[in-house]
């Protein structure tokens, strides 16, 4: 096997069909759409690349068949909502925070070195929206929000330097390491070799006015 083999099933992970699926789907998880009904609306053709490549996604990291299912039935539940044109704003802290739902307990199921799916709204907004959350909404055909970032701004927005904060404090948790600064600092130096870059050390500080008031931030207790 070649090393361009190896690194077929992540570039097939973060396809834009992949990408738009784990969007769709976490959407109708966060707006509890699995059984809803749409009124004014009809049950559309699921979009064949959007259900095979979740599907093939979700098999490859050990899902149950039950799993799937849920997952391209929300999938449909999101087209019939766009189809009806009655669909709601969706936020990158909405996202990131509906997928930690979906996927707790699921992290063990990816292969080595991969990513759980659905990835990261940083992911999804660096892919589908050239580093723009509004952008990724468009691309799937989600309703805009006035709160993204717009283009020339500061290169992280107030979401993406509290997700740092939150992803790194709950990475640390789980591996049983030092939530210091320092920690930080390497974990975010971590993450950028990886494809995800975070706010510097330096930039999250700056932002909050020092580590202690940032983890307040986003774990005031």
């Amino acid at each position: 096997m070649t090393s361009d083999d190896r690194a077929a099933p992540d570039r097939e992970r973060y396809s834009a069909a992949a990408l738009r699926a784990g969007m769709l789907w976490l959407y109708a998880e966060a707006h509890g759409l699995a059984t809803a009904a749409v009124p004014g609306s009809s049950e559309p053709e699921e979009d064949s690349d959007l259900g095979e490549a979740a599907a093939a996604i979700l098999s490859e990291q050990g899902a149950s068949a039950s799993r799937i299912a849920r997952c391209r039935a929300g999938i449909r539940a999101a087209l019939r909502v766009l189809a009806a044109g009655t669909a709601a704003e969706f936020s990158a802290e909405a996202y990131d925070r509906t997928r930690q739902t979906v996927i707790a307990g699921e992290h063990s199921a990816g292969l080595p070195g991969h990513r759980i799916w659905p990835p990261t709204s940083q992911t999804v907004r660096r892919t589908l929206g050239e580093g723009y959350w509004n952008s990724a909404l468009r691309a799937v055909g989600l309703p805009v929000s006035g709160r993204g970032r717009a283009r020339g701004a500061s290169r992280y927005s107030e979401e993406d330097y509290r997700a740092a904060v939150r992803d790194f404090l709950t990475a640390a948790e789980r591996a049983g390491t030092p939530t210091s600064f320092v920690a930080y600092q390497d974990w975010a130096r971590a993450e950028s070799t990886t494809g995800a870059p975070r706010p510097s050390g330096a930039g999250l500080r700056a932002h909050f006015g020092g580590w202690q008031a940032a983890r307040d931030a986003v774990d005031p207790a």
